[in-house]
C-alpha cells in the first residue's frame, strides 16, 4: 500500500511540473538572435482611449509596473486589423488567469487615428490603443519586416526585452509558449 500511494503521489508530481514547463529555452530557440533585443519604443505614440481604459490595464511604457506585457501591432486604416482588436480581447478575457500579471497594448498604425479610435470608442476597448501616424515606424525602428504579421503581436519584459513574437490570440501552440514564459519562475 505504502508503494501504491507512493507512486500515486510521483505520478501526481511529474504530472504537475509538466502543466507549468518553463518555455524559456524553447523561446531562446524560435527567437535565435532576436531573444532579448532591446525594443524601440517612441514618445510620438498617441494614447487615444485614454477614458475607456480600465485602472489595472493602465500602461506606462517608459516604466512597465507588470514583468512582462504583450504589445499587438496593426494597421490603423485596415477593417479586418481592426476587428483584431475584438478578438484580442475576447482572448485576454477567457485566458487572464494563464497570463498572470500581463500588461496587454496596441499599436495602430497608419495616416489617420479617425477609424481606430470609432471602434475603440464604439467597444469601450478597455485596454490602452497608442496610435503612431507614421506608418511602420515601430517595425522600422526595431528591424522587424513591415509586412510580416508573425512580428505584429509579441511578448515584451519590463526591460523591454523581446521575448517571444507570433500570433497568440488564434494559436493554440504560441500561447502556450507564451504562458511557458509568463510562468516560469
Amino acid at each position: 500500500m505504502k508503494y501504491l500511494i507512493f507512486a500515486s503521489l510521483m505520478i501526481a508530481v511529474i504530472t504537475c511540473s509538466c502543466k507549468t514547463k518553463c518555455a524559456r529555452e524553447d523561446a531562446k530557440k524560435l527567437m535565435g538572435t532576436w531573444y532579448e533585443k532591446k525594443i524601440q519604443l517612441s514618445d510620438n505614440w498617441t494614447l487615444i482611449n485614454d477614458s475607456s481604459v480600465a485602472a489595472d490595464n493602465r500602461f506606462d511604457m517608459h516604466h512597465p509596473d507588470s514583468k512582462f506585457y504583450v504589445l499587438h501591432y496593426f494597421m490603423a486604416d485596415c477593417d479586418k486589423c481592426i476587428n483584431e482588436l475584438l478578438k484580442a480581447r475576447d482572448f485576454i478575457k477567457n485566458h487572464k488567469s494563464s497570463f498572470p500579471g500581463t500588461k496587454y497594448v496596441f499599436l495602430a498604425s497608419g495616416p489617420t487615428p479617425v477609424y481606430i479610435k470609432e471602434a475603440v470608442d464604439k467597444s469601450k476597448f478597455e485596454y490602452p490603443v497608442y496610435y503612431e501616424k507614421e506608418y511602420y515606424a515601430f517595425k522600422k525602428s526595431n528591424g522587424f519586416p513591415k509586412f510580416d504579421n508573425l512580428y505584429n503581436t509579441m511578448l515584451i519584459d519590463n526591460q523591454n526585452k523581446l521575448l517571444l513574437f507570433g500570433f497568440l490570440y488564434d494559436n493554440k501552440k504560441a500561447s502556450d509558449i507564451y504562458s511557458g514564459i509568463i510562468n516560469c519562475n
